[in-house]
């Protein structure tokens, strides 16, 4: 049985921002700002490229503020930067969001 959707006409629940590879070359940075209440989630794309534009990998990430092992909340108002490491071979990546998923079981889609 497929999760029910939120309403994709309403103001996204979560502004997924890609902010670039890290200083060190070796993490790729981002952002949720997240607007909705309930967020337990959020999935978002990378697709990884060589120096030489071959696609080297496609992934994607299920995002839960997990700080030092520990899941803690995703609250309304607040953004939180993460980073994920640049896969081997890698000299770039683009992202998406994918989809938010709540804590009541139903899903966001952009």
């Amino acid at each position: 049985m497929r999760a029910p959707m939120r309403d994709t006409t309403a103001p996204p629940p979560v502004e997924f921002t890609f902010l670039g590879l890290a200083d060190d070359g070796i993490d790729v940075r981002y952002q949720m700002k997240v607007g909705a209440a309930g967020v337990r989630q959020v999935d978002f794309a990378i697709r990884y490229f060589a120096a030489d534009g071959a696609v080297v990998r496609e992934t994607t990430v299920a995002w839960q503020n997990v700080v030092m092992s520990e899941r803690r909340p995703i609250e309304p108002g607040h953004t939180y930067p993460a980073t994920h490491p640049l896969a081997p071979g890698a000299v770039r990546c683009d992202t998406h969001l994918v989809m938010v998923h709540f804590s009541d079981g139903t899903k966001w889609t952009p």
